[in-house]
C-alpha cells in the first residue's frame, strides 16, 4: 500500500472559488442538514474576525442576542455588549434561536464580563459569555457551508472543520481541513 503524503506547510494550498447561491437555496439546504447539527455530526466551525466591536454589532443586525450564563446550573441573563446593560432571561425567551452556542472569549469584553459578575455575586470565572444567532441565520449559514462543499466538490463526510471570517455581516469560508489532514482554502464571496 502506497505512503500517504501530506501537502507541504511551506506551501499554501491552492484556493478554490466558490460560486455564490441564493438565499433561498442556503436555507433549504440548511434545513436538510440541521439534523446532523443538532447531533454534533457537522463539521465544527472557527470563526475568526479582524474586530471584536464590529463583530457584535453585524450581529446584532443580524438579531443575535449575547447572553451571560452562570456556570454550575446558575442564572441566563443577557448582555448588550455595547451598552453594558444586563437583564435577567428565560430560556423560553429564547426559541426561535439556534442551538449552537458560541462561546465569545476576547479578552476585550473582560471588564464587562467583570462588572456582571459582581452584580450577579459571582467569580469572572464563573460566568461564560455566549452569543446566540437566530435560527434563521444559523440554517442558512450551515447552507452556505454544504455549498461550499459541493461546489469544491469536497463530500461533507470528509469534512472535519470549517475556517470561517465574518467581516462586513457576511460568513466567508476560508479554509476546510478534512479527516485526512489536508486542507482547502477557499475563494468565498461570502453569506449574510
Amino acid at each position: 500500500m502506497g505512503k500517504k503524503t501530506r501537502p507541504d506547510p511551506k506551501t499554501p494550498p491552492p484556493k478554490v472559488k466558490v460560486m455564490k447561491a441564493p438565499l433561498r437555496d442556503l436555507q433549504t439546504l440548511g434545513q436538510q442538514h440541521m439534523t446532523l447539527v443538532r447531533q454534533g455530526a457537522f463539521p465544527s466551525l472557527t470563526l475568526s474576525y479582524p474586530d471584536p466591536d464590529a463583530y457584535i454589532r453585524q450581529m446584532y443586525q443580524l438579531g443575535a442576542r449575547t447572553l451571560i450564563y452562570q456556570e454550575g446550573g446558575g442564572a441566563l441573563y443577557e448582555i448588550d455588549l455595547l451598552t453594558g446593560r444586563i437583564v435577567p432571561v428565560a430560556g423560553k425567551d429564547l426559541s426561535g434561536f439556534s442551538v449552537i452556542k458560541r462561546v465569545i472569549r476576547d479578552e476585550r469584553w473582560n471588564p464587562l464580563k467583570d462588572r456582571a459578575a459582581s452584580r450577579l455575586k459571582t467569580s469572572p470565572q464563573d460566568l461564560a459569555l455566549i452569543l446566540v444567532v437566530p435560527q434563521e441565520v444559523e440554517t442558512r449559514w450551515v447552507g452556505h457551508q454544504v455549498a461550499v462543499f459541493q461546489n469544491v466538490g469536497i463530500p461533507l463526510d470528509r469534512v472535519q472543520s470549517v475556517d470561517a471570517l465574518f467581516t462586513g455581516g457576511r460568513l466567508r469560508v476560508v479554509s476546510l481541513h478534512l479527516l485526512d489532514g489536508s486542507v482547502t482554502a477557499v475563494q468565498d464571496p461570502g453569506c449574510g
